[in-house]
């Protein structure tokens, strides 16, 4: 069983807080889907086998929500480095509506 997202973290960079509710895992489904116990996630949707800790982030921001305690000391394994860089591959998305304005 390979864990994604917030579990990914807790148990890569071995981080204090508790588990997340549901923990994000890989699965042979075709959508991403929440069970009673964990979040099934298919291959194409999950972070590659090399992604770094800060692509585990973005997913678990996208998938799983907000974990605060989890996010407080996982980013602290980031380097600056890796986070200012990321600015240039996750864009941040224009306003609704900007593309309406001049029409």
């Amino acid at each position: 069983m390979r864990f994604l997202g917030y579990a990914y973290l807790r148990q890569q960079l071995r981080l204090t807080t508790g588990e997340p509710d549901y923990p994000a895992r890989l699965a042979a489904v075709t959508r991403v889907m929440r069970t009673p116990d964990a979040l099934l996630v298919p291959a194409q949707v999950a972070p590659a086998d090399t992604a770094a800790p800060l692509e585990h982030i973005l997913f678990a921001l996208k998938h799983e929500g907000t974990n605060l305690r989890i996010l407080a000391q996982a980013l602290r394994c980031v380097p600056a480095a890796e986070m200012n860089l990321a600015k240039f591959f996750y864009p941040r998305p224009s306003p609704v509506g900007s593309d309406l304005v001049g029409r």
